[in-house]
This record gives C-alpha cells, structure tokens and sequence, in this order.
C-alpha cells in the first residue's frame, strides 16, 4: 500500500454509562495535507462548545451540482475554526419528549440479536490476557448508534457489511430502528436520566472536502450537532473533551486522541449518559466471602428484601432489581458447573436471558458492591460480526468524500462502573482509529427466595425491555 494518498478512518466510541461516548474520526494521510498547524486555521479563537450560535461553515444545503453529486464544502484558510450549524440543534432529553412509538416485534428481534452476538465477542475478548478471569461490561446501545452513524458514512458493500451486523435491510429501516431505540430508552427526571447525544467534527485546516448531504442527514436523523476544529491543537483538543464532559455530566473528561492528530478529517461523537437509584432499598451488609474466579477474597455486600421476579433455569438464576423510571438491573447467577462467559458466549442463551419473565415472589438478595474499569478491542469485534470492508483501503466512504482511501483502522473501548446502595453508575469510552494504519406461578411465596450472589455472575441494565449494558462481575474487588 502507498503512502502517498492513504487515508484513515478513526471511529471513536465514547461510552458513559452515566456516562457513554462514541467517536467515529476519519483523518487523511496524504502528502499535500500540511503536518503541522496553519497561521490562517489556527488564529482564530476556537468557540466553545456550548456555543449555540447558528454559524454557517462552509455553507451549502447540500444541492446537488451539475454532475448529480451533493456539493462539497472544502475547509480552506478562509475558513475559520468555528462550529459547523446544529441543522437540529438538541437537548439531551428532546427525545424523551414525545409519545413514545411502539416498538415493531421484527426490530425489536434485531436489536437483541445485535446484543447477543456482540456480547458474545466484547465480553470475551475485554481483556485477552486474563479471558474470562477479568470483570467486563459494555453497552450495546452506544456501539449501535455509533455503527449507525458509521453506517451512513458508508455505501455499497461497506456499508452492507455494516447493515447486516446491525440487523437492518437497508439505511431507511436502520434509522427507524435508531429513532425508536432514542425514543424507548431516553429519559430525564429528577433522580434518574438516560441522555443520548450525537454530534460531528470536521477539520478546519486546508485540504480537506466533505459532503455536505452526509452532515445533514447525521443532522436530520441522529440529531446530530456539528462543530468545526483546527485538530492537532490544544484548543480542538479541549473542546471536543468538554463537549463530551458536558453531555455526560462531567463524568467523562478523557480526550480524544484524533483530535491532536492534524491530519484527522473526521470525529463522530455518541455520548449516553445513565443513572438510575433502586426502587427497593439496598443496605450495607459489612464484609462477605466472594468466590473470585483467582480465589477467595473479600467484598462489602449489599442486601435487601422486596417482591420482583425471579427466574430460575437450568443454566441460571437471575432476579430483577427494579431501578426508577423503568430501568432494570438483571443479576445472573450460573448454575455451579457454568462461569458468567459460558452464558454470555452463547449467543442464544444470552437472548433468553435478555427475555426470559418469571415469578413474582418475595427475594432476599445479597449482592456485593462493585466498581471498575474494563478496557476492549473493537477490532477484534466488529469482524467476528462479519464486517471486514471497512478495515480496508478501498473501503466506500463516498457519502463523506470523494477522496479515495479512506479506511478504517482500529477501535478500542474502555469504561467504567459503580452499583453501591444508592444504584447503578457507569461510564465507558470507546475509540475507532489508527495513527498509521423460567418459573411460571404469578403468586408472590411467602417464604423469601434467597439468592447470593458470591461467585462470578453476569449482569444486564434494561430499559423497558431494552438492553443498556451487559456486564460479568468475576472479583467485585478488581478495580
């Protein structure tokens, strides 16, 4: 592969769970695309990201021209380092706003097939030197808007590839598979919140062109705010971490790294911020054994006793934690001969976990605190989901630009949480790029289901039946 005219597409998934961010970056390597910082592109102060100033860069409706191709704004040294205009300019919580649609069985069905198949690949492969030993989680729900938003980026057999491992025929039924997913999982309220939000940079330095027609349908569709950056400097830098920052509550501070690269072309940005308290008080309940996958150790529990469901399988027993507004945690314990990966490897079993309804009865759960971070490669994913076009140089990335090359190169995610006796925190922060390159009686029992949950157990955050995040608890004491 040449040098000279190599692009590179850097997808940057933030996730924040409260705090979840995504960031899709594409970044040209090409000769006549100057390394260092222009005296034109880098004099002008860098607005704020919070900005809501409609300022038109580069402007254009994105007409068509005489050749039938949508106009193309360059970014030039006339062209300042000011924010692109929000065509839909958004709050965090517009979505939750409206009545929400019911949800079709059929997309329903494909958006749990996504989280069972990605499960299977992300929570196996979070850290390849310690498989299966180590705690992991992800969400499912950021990864998809993301790939969505990369999707769009994206045409002929590229994007097919992308379409089919999000479960979507075409481009027309993925964006009203995402509008429903923002409408059933969205919310504000005094005490709990899920805020999806979307937006995209562009680089102000010159030479670089775009489409405008893919900013307005990002716009159109995702709701999607956009921004122009001079990248490479400290100004873009910080102004893309504070955008993040401030969608997520400042939960989420961490840069990211295509931003001080000066040749990044592009940076797609999904934050999803959550926090939700029990329904059901959890209390303290000192220190308990904990059968880590490593050894015995030991953890500071939480317990309590309240009436949900609870479903007991050959495989599992699992209960729900009810949380505000709607939202759910499903603990998972598996039977004594299976760990958490047997249940979250297996695509189908994970599904009927994600499905399953059982009997409402009265439970005394003892459960212990947990707090920690998980790293993952989106590399090693988005492959076993059967898309490989992307990753190579003749990729189609005609909806962004008419240059040739443009690929994409790497991902990684990293995110955090926290479940004490006030609820449910988590945040991660993934990132796309390369510098280079069941019981069925309904009568509540009298005397208490017990479930202890002292060895590795899977876990699920569900929003009226849609899955959040998923997660394996192997040592509640590993940070």
């Amino acid at each position: 592969m040449k040098k000279k005219n190599r692009h590179i597409i850097r997808f940057s998934l933030a996730a924040a769970l409260p705090v979840l961010a995504v960031a899709v970056s594409i970044f040209f390597l090409q000769s006549s695309v100057p390394a260092k910082t222009s005296p034109a592109s880098s004099a002008p102060a860098f607005p704020q990201a919070e900005n809501t100033d409609s300022i038109v860069h580069g402007e254009s409706s994105g007409a068509e021209t005489s050749s039938g191709q949508s106009a193309e704004t360059e970014c030039d040294s006339r062209i300042p380092s000011e924010p692109l205009r929000p065509i839909v300019q958004t709050t965090d919580h517009d979505r939750q706003t409206t009545e929400s649609a019911s949800f079709p069985s059929d997309l329903f069905q494909h958006y749990l097939d996504f989280c069972s198949r990605s499960a299977a690949a992300a929570l196996r492969t979070a850290d390849d030197d310690c498989a299966f030993r180590s705690n992991s989680f992800y969400s499912p729900l950021s990864m998809y808007l993301a790939t969505a938003m990369l999707a769009e980026s994206t045409a002929g057999s590229t994007q097919k590839e992308l379409l089919d491992a999000l479960g979507s025929a075409d481009i027309a039924e993925l964006r009203k598979q995402a509008s429903l997913l923002y409408q059933h999982t969205a919310f504000q309220k005094d005490d709990a919140a899920l805020l999806l939000s979307n937006s995209f940079w562009i680089n102000s330095r010159p030479g670089f062109s775009y489409h405008d027609s893919l900013f307005e349908t990002l716009a159109d569709h995702y709701d999607a705010e956009g921004y122009a950056a001079p990248f490479g400097t400290d100004a873009a830098a910080e102004q893309v971490s504070k955008w993040i920052a401030d969608k997520t509550r400042g939960r989420l501070k961490e840069q990211i790294a295509a931003a001080d690269n000066p040749l990044t072309t592009l940076i797609l940005i999904n934050t999803l911020y959550f926090s939700s308290q029990w329904e059901h008080r959890l209390y303290p309940d000192g220190t308990k054994e904990f059968q880590a996958t490593d050894g015995l150790v030991r953890a500071p529990y939480l317990s309590g006793s309240f009436v949900t469901t609870v479903i007991a399988a050959e495989q599992y027993t699992a209960a729900d934690l009810p949380m505000t507004n709607g939202c759910t945690m499903r603990v998972v314990l598996p039977s004594n001969d299976r760990t958490p990966n047997e249940l979250y490897t297996d695509s189908a079993l994970l599904e009927s976990i994600c499905r399953a309804s059982g009997s409402r009865m009265k439970l005394h759960l003892e459960m212990p605190e947990f707090q920690y971070t998980a790293g993952l490669d989106l590399t090693k994913i988005l492959p076993q989901l059967s898309v490989s076009r992307v990753f190579h140089d003749d990729a189609d990335f005609s909806p962004l630009t008419n240059t040739p090359g443009v690929f994409l190169a790497y991902a990684a995610q990293k995110s955090c949480i926290t479940v004490n006796e006030n609820g449910c925190e988590a945040a991660a922060f993934t990132y796309y790029g390369a510098p280079t390159k069941s019981i069925t009686s309904s009568t509540p029992q009298q005397q208490p289901y017990l479930l202890t949950l002292n060895r590795p157990f899977l876990y699920l955050v569900i929003k009226d039946g849609i899955p959040v995040i998923i997660g394996a608890v192997n040592d509640p004491t590993a940070n």
